[in-house]
């Protein structure tokens, strides 16, 4: 089997990758609202540019969701998403870099 180049973001300050979110987790919160971790498996990228696409969303900051009352009994209904800056956040502190995955012999 060909190696699989893929491409991981890392916090260059501490070597912890962005983690690779559970799916039912990161429909709930996102990924901008994560932050590196020591002990992950690390969110994977097949391209360099999508890399790049999540970490400028990441240092932009936490992406929340926004409601208002909707008409159904008063509950909230989401109307967009707001950006909140996370403190910390440094871009000259992240790197990508490629990761070569390869088949371990058996």
């Amino acid at each position: 089997m060909e190696p699989i180049k893929v491409y991981a973001i890392r916090q260059i300050s501490t070597g912890w990758f962005m983690p690779a979110t559970a799916p039912q987790r990161h429909r709930q919160r996102g990924y901008t609202r994560d932050e590196p971790t020591e002990r992950c498996v690390p969110r994977l990228f097949l391209q360099r540019k999508y890399a790049k696409l999540a970490l400028r969303a990441w240092l932009k900051g936490a992406w929340i969701e926004t409601h208002a009352p909707g008409d159904y009994h008063g509950q909230l209904e989401p109307t967009g998403m707001e950006i909140v800056p996370v403190e910390g956040r440094k871009s000259e502190d992240m790197e990508i870099v490629q990761l070569i995955i390869v088949e371990a012999a058996t």
